[in-house]
């Protein structure tokens, strides 16, 4: 096992060199005589198989067949060891890149649900996990409600292994991209498309947006979240407002906040309470 400890702790870090790669080698010749053998019973000589394939730092590691013997079962882990290895670091980094481009402002960017300043909160949030989850996090300014938003996204992304992306947009800025756009359909609606299909949204100070007419933006937001909502695409939405004080019409009005509402279930609308 000294040898198999070392390979596995020999995998390099640069990507440009790939931890596995296909060598197209000849199948070793072995003695496979007794290819059928009693499970435990070994034909493979002490090299653990037949049919070697891959290659792990220049060492031949790897096999077609492996030996039902202990050098065989040893190798067959080693494998299994650097290629979950090798996934976990390729998941990591995808989580890198996404995160970085989910327009998650620079102060909020290392944010954890541990870092969370309302922590009861973001226990119960991280205890409470689901992949397909709705959350309506409402309270006074300053409470910490971003902070809880970004960390739960991470933790998101994280439990997803950054099959998907994230997107975090607050609403004001939201409605100002929106309205330069909306005079135009198709451009209107590519943005909008932005918002409906990311993996994961997060939508940052509804209720604080100010608009003359608020009619646009009110259709606008029942699309998206309406289109989130059938396609069963986790949200998270921040206000300073509650639930009933959002259905006003000078707000979002009772339709938007009603949809909200059946999103989130009873469960996913999460009041913080507190000074800033």
């Amino acid at each position: 096992m000294d040898r198999i400890d070392k390979i596995v702790a020999g995998l390099k870090e640069d990507e440009a060199n790939p931890y596995l790669h296909e060598c197209g080698l000849p199948e070793h010749h072995l003695d496979v005589r007794a290819r059928n053998a009693a499970p435990g019973e070994c034909w493979c000589g002490g090299a653990g198989g037949r049919g070697r394939r891959y290659t792990v730092d220049g060492d031949l590691v790897a096999f077609a067949h492996y030996c039902s013997c202990q050098a065989g079962q040893d190798l067959r882990e080693a494998i299994r060891r650097i290629r979950q290895e090798v996934a976990d670091r390729k998941a990591d980094d995808r989580v890198k890149v996404l995160w970085r481009v989910s327009g998650i402002p620079k102060r909020y960017a290392s944010w954890t649900l541990e870092s969370s300043p309302v922590m009861s909160v973001a226990k119960s949030l991280e205890e409470k996990f689901e992949k397909d989850r709705w959350l309506f996090i409402c309270g006074p300014l300053g409470t910490g409600k971003t902070g809880l938003a970004v960390g739960y996204a991470r933790l998101w992304m994280q439990k997803t292994r950054g099959e998907e992306n994230v997107k975090f947009i607050d609403v004001p800025s939201m409605s100002l991209d929106v309205k330069g756009e909306y005079d135009s359909a198709s451009s209107s609606r590519e943005m909008l498309r932005r918002y409906w299909q990311c993996g994961f949204l997060v939508l940052d100070d509804l209720g604080a947006e100010y608009t003359r007419n608020s009619d646009w933006l009110q259709e606008v937001l029942w699309r998206i979240i309406g289109k989130r909502y059938c396609g069963e695409l986790p949200t998270v939405i921040t206000s300073n407002y509650s639930l009933a004080e959002l259905a006003a019409p000078e707000r979002c009005g009772p339709r938007l906040a009603d949809r909200i509402a059946e999103c989130c279930g009873k469960d996913g609308v999460v009041v913080v309470k507190g000074k800033s």
